[in-house]
């Protein structure tokens, strides 16, 4: 998701005309306000949950992906890809990762969030170059449906696989999330014993 835009300049370029500076632009936008974004949304998860919060940080990113296909002007690229993207984005910043890495796991926090992250990077080194292949192929709108068609997958998921209260006791911070994939966590070694 985050590096998606990448794949996307010189085919934007090519339908549009539009000079480069104009697209990077809007994928800088795009990075600054997931950074800047990132800090107030965990702030935003403590208030309103986790599951919440994460379902419409994926909402927004879906808008602006899907809203991108149907763009012709400059400044629909920022809007959707720039700030609806980037500000959606921020629900997969640092603080969000620790938040569920600390919410599912009582030991190895750290080892969870580096495997969360390295997940994120290995998603990227999967995902590009197919998402490279449909843009020679077939155009950026269909790296923008795409994108947003695999968005649209994890929602559902969503709801079942994560846990949206802190937990109140030692005891209840072990606790599994209900998950697709519960008996595979019972298995590992990051739950506590």
């Amino acid at each position: 998701m985050r590096a998606a835009p990448g794949v996307m300049i010189v085919p934007l370029e090519r339908a549009f005309g539009w000079d480069v500076s104009t697209i990077s632009a809007a994928i800088s936008i795009n990075i600054i306000l997931m950074g800047a974004t990132g800090p107030f949304i965990t702030g935003f998860m403590d208030v309103v949950g986790l599951k919440r919060t994460i379902l419409l940080c994926l909402t927004l990113l879906a808008a602006g992906t899907g809203l991108s296909i149907f763009m012709t002007e400059p400044w629909q690229l920022f809007l959707t890809w720039g700030v609806m993207v980037g500000i959606g984005s921020g629900a997969g910043a640092v603080g969000i990762t620790a938040a569920v890495a600390n919410r599912w796991f009582a030991k190895h926090n750290g080892l969870a969030m580096g495997l969360l992250f390295s997940a994120a990077a290995a998603g990227q080194l999967v995902f590009l170059p197919v998402l490279a292949l449909l843009a020679e192929r077939f155009g950026w709108q269909a790296v923008a449906l795409t994108v947003t068609l695999a968005i649209a997958a994890v929602v559902p998921a969503l709801p079942c696989c994560s846990r949206n209260r802190r937990p109140r006791s030692g005891s209840d911070r072990t606790a599994q999330p209900r998950c697709c994939a519960r008996r595979r966590l019972r298995a590992t070694r990051f739950r506590s014993r």
